[in-house]
C-alpha cells in the first residue's frame, strides 16, 4: 500500500513541475539564455585579457631590447605608453623600469618616482616595499644614516621580501657614517639569513672586512646595495 501512495506522490510532483514549466517557460528560457551568455561572456573576457597581456609582454620585451641596443628615446617612449595604458602587471614593470633608467641621470627624480610607486595603493604590497627600498638606496650616499634607518628599518623584518637589500643598504649607510656596530649588525643578519644568495654573502663579507678594516667612503660600498627592479 505504501508503494501506491509513493507513486501517487511522485506523479503529483511531476505534474506540478510540468505545470510550473508550462506556466513559466518564458522565464526559464530567459534564465537559461542569461547563463549561456554569462559563460560565453566570461570566456570572451578571459581570452581578450590573455591576448592583451601577451601583447603587453611583447611590448615590454621590445622596449628592454631597445635599451640594450642603446635606443633610449624609443625605449622610454614605449615604456611610457605601457606604463600608462598596459595591464596592471606590465604597467608596474614599465614604471619600475622607467624609474630605474631615470636613476642613471637624475637620482633625485628617480627617488621621487620610486616614492610615488611606494604610495601607489593599486600595487602589490611587496612591490610597494621594493619601491621604498629602491628610493632609500639611491639616498645612501647623500642622506644621513638616521634618515636611511627610518626608511629601511621596517623592511629588515624576516617576513619582508626585500629584507636582504634593505640590510645591505643600511650597512652601507652605517659604514659611511662610521657606525661600525650598526653596520656589523646588518651584515651579520645578511650572513645568518638562509635565503641570502652566494653573491649577497660575498658582498656582506667584503663589506664586513672593510668595516673592520677602518673607515670607508660611502661610494665604495653603496653601489652593491641596489636591489634589482622587476624585469
Amino acid at each position: 500500500m505504501s508503494d501506491i501512495f509513493r507513486e501517487v506522490d511522485e506523479e503529483f510532483k511531476r505534474d506540478k513541475v510540468a505545470q510550473f514549466a508550462k506556466k513559466h517557460s518564458g522565464l526559464i528560457l530567459a534564465v537559461l539564455l542569461l547563463v549561456v551568455a554569462g559563460v560565453g561572456g566570461f570566456r570572451l573576457y578571459t581570452y581578450l585579457e590573455t591576448q592583451k597581456s601577451a601583447e603587453a609582454g611583447k611590448k615590454f620585451e621590445d622596449a628592454s631590447q631597445l635599451l640594450t641596443d642603446g635606443k633610449e628615446a624609443e625605449a622610454k617612449a614605449a615604456l611610457t605608453e605601457l606604463a600608462k595604458d598596459g595591464p596592471a602587471g606590465y604597467r608596474a614593470l614599465a614604471q619600475f623600469r622607467l624609474a630605474g633608467e631615470l636613476a642613471k641621470t637624475d637620482a633625485p627624480g628617480a627617488v621621487k618616482a620610486f616614492e610615488a610607486l611606494a604610495g601607489e595603493a593599486a600595487l602589490d604590497p611587496s612591490l610597494q616595499d621594493l619601491a621604498r627600498v629602491r628610493a632609500a638606496t639611491l639616498l645612501v650616499d647623500t642622506a644621513p644614516f638616521a634618515d636611511i634607518q627610518a626608511r629601511l628599518e621596517p623592511q629588515t623584518a624576516q617576513a619582508k621580501a626585500w629584507r636582504l637589500a634593505a640590510r645591505e643598504a643600511l650597512a652601507a649607510s652605517a659604514i659611511k657614517a662610521q657606525q661600525t656596530a650598526k653596520a656589523t649588525q646588518y651584515l651579520d643578519a645578511i650572513l645568518a639569513d638562509p635565503e641570502a644568495t652566494r653573491t649577497q654573502r660575498e658582498r656582506a663579507e667584503m663589506m664586513m672586512a672593510l668595516t673592520l678594516g677602518g673607515a670607508v667612503s660611502g661610494g665604495a660600498v653603496s653601489g652593491g646595495a641596489t636591489p634589482a627592479a622587476p624585469k
